[in-house]
């Protein structure tokens, strides 16, 4: 394999799973703020909420940023296949004027998308963590906030402790509990 055709392999393989780990987030971004509605569905709004109603705004502009990072890396395959038909349609030689001029224009164009697309990845991973960190802020203080119950006892083992009672009263007794 030529060092060129393995530096496009290696760039196809990276622009792959760039896009995939985006569509990834992008759906877990789906699927939390449907799991944050589904947990907060029918509840009054209590003051951390704030935590809660934040996350949903941030994996919301999860969702826009990781949109944002396909359309420009579409725009970008698409401005790299209109320079390829462009120099093969008026056939530049490898060394002239025009290929320079073209290549030069197009790789500023390029750059400019190049820079937006960094952009909107970065913006698509912090906007996903943040709301992670505001979800689990608003979890935690979802557990201080909520009152400590006791779980409910079985019907047969209350029954068990009634009988153990009636049968052992002094074991139970005020005097022998101090």
């Amino acid at each position: 394999m030529k060092d060129n055709d393995l530096q496009l392999d290696v760039q196809r393989r990276l622009n792959d799973g760039t896009s995939k780990f985006i569509y990834y987030i992008i759906a877990l971004a789906v699927a939390a703020i449907g799991f944050a509605v589904n947990k907060s569905f029918g509840k009054k709004p209590e003051g951390s909420d704030f935590w809660l109603m934040g996350a949903v705004i941030l994996w919301s502009l999860c969702i826009y940023s990781g949109f944002r990072f396909n359309i420009h890396t579409f725009t970008q395959l698409s401005t790299s296949n209109a320079q390829y038909d462009l120099v093969k349609e008026y056939n530049l030689l490898e060394n002239s004027e025009d290929l320079k001029f073209v290549n030069d224009k197009y790789s500023e164009i390029l750059n400019g998308i190049s820079k937006k697309i960094d952009r909107a990845f970065n913006d698509c991973i912090f906007t996903f963590f943040s709301g992670v960190i505001f979800f689990a802020v608003w979890h935690i203080l979802m557990m201080f906030n909520s009152p400590v119950s006791a779980p409910d006892i079985h019907p047969n083992v209350k029954k068990v402790q009634e009988i153990h009672i009636q049968h052992h009263p002094d074991i139970l007794s005020p005097d022998t509990v101090k």
